[in-house]
């Protein structure tokens, strides 16, 4: 199986999960370019069993671009954990430009 990376170009993986009824989920953070804006987010791993490709589809709300040089907004998805069940355990910014462990519920 291969994945298709077209959405997440000039990013790295920096998390990977798989829930408790198999869905898998990564998350991307920037790559360290020099230039441009940084894009995280979160992304379902999807496959379907006739196409030897798997897709990312971008989990609502956790897709940001963020210009180089500035914090993040206070909520914005940073890193993915891990799974507890069929949550994902994730990192968000928080109002403190500190982070802090939370639970996202992918399906929202």
């Amino acid at each position: 199986m291969k994945l298709d990376e077209a959405v997440v170009q000039q990013r790295k993986a920096n998390g990977l999960a798989v829930t408790e009824d198999g869905r898998v989920y990564a998350s991307f953070r920037p790559n360290g370019l020099p230039d441009g804006e940084q894009i995280r987010g979160l992304y379902q791993i999807k496959t379907v069993s006739e196409n030897p490709v798997a897709e990312l589809l971008p989990v609502a709300g956790t897709v940001t671009t963020i210009e180089r040089g500035k914090l993040p907004p206070p909520g914005t998805f940073t890193m993915l954990w891990g799974a507890d069940g069929n949550q994902l355990v994730v990192w968000r910014m928080e109002d403190n430009d500190s982070f802090v462990l939370g639970q996202c519920d992918p399906n929202r």
